[in-house]
């Protein structure tokens, strides 16, 4: 029994020193240069227009960006344009962007847009 205490007792002083015996993680953010911009307008109101189509390999697309740049409210779309509404898709109002990086998984669906006809949207990928 005395013996099972001792063990116990250096068993709590001594973990957590090994926790502490860990090496620092250092994180550094990818360098990456848009290749595909496909920065453009809002043809038609209301109606979802393909602004990247889905990246089949998995050497694929690494990122992407959308950004509203116009005045009035957007909403980006993951997925096929058949399947696309407004309730579904993340709206992005005036100067918001939306990255295709959920859960640090690079989503290689097809993305679409729509909102207000000429409005600008900012949108490239890697």
């Amino acid at each position: 029994m005395k013996i099972q205490k001792l063990f116990l007792i250096l068993s709590l002083l001594l973990l957590p020193t090994l926790a502490e015996a860990q090496t620092t993680v250092v994180t550094k953010p990818l360098q990456l240069t848009a290749v595909d911009n496909q920065s453009s307008t809002i043809a038609v109101t209301n109606t979802f227009q393909q602004i990247f189509a889905a990246s089949a390999s998995v050497s694929g697309r690494v990122a992407c960006t959308i950004q509203n740049t116009g005045t009035n409210a957007m909403y980006v779309f993951f997925g096929a344009t058949a399947n696309a509404t407004i309730a579904k898709s993340v709206k992005l109002t005036a100067g918001q962007a939306v990255t295709c990086d959920y859960n640090n998984t690079v989503l290689k669906l097809a993305v679409q847009i729509t909102g207000t006809a000429t409005e600008t949207y900012y949108a490239s990928q890697q």
